[in-house]
């Protein structure tokens, strides 16, 4: 029973950090929206920006869910 409790809260954790990565993706993409409505930056690298910054978020995504899932296994190892 503790260790199905240990996996909710393990849960809980990576919804914080997937919330934490959606933060700092909306600053950075307000700062590419800013930058581009100074002509900081052309509507071309504000495109290639935005893609980049997914790709990011995308990656950090998939190694959460995989330290989840490895965890999770050893958590639930006996």
């Amino acid at each position: 029973e503790r260790r199905k409790d240990l996996t909710k809260l393990l849960g809980g954790r990576l919804e914080e950090g997937r919330i934490a990565v959606r933060k700092v993706r909306e600053e950075a993409m307000k700062e590419l929206d800013h930058a581009e409505r100074e002509k900081q930056i052309s509507k071309d690298d504000h495109f290639r920006g935005k893609n980049e910054i997914q790709k990011l978020v995308d990656e950090v995504n998939k190694k959460l869910e995989e330290l989840e899932s490895h965890k999770e296994k050893d958590i639930m190892t006996v």
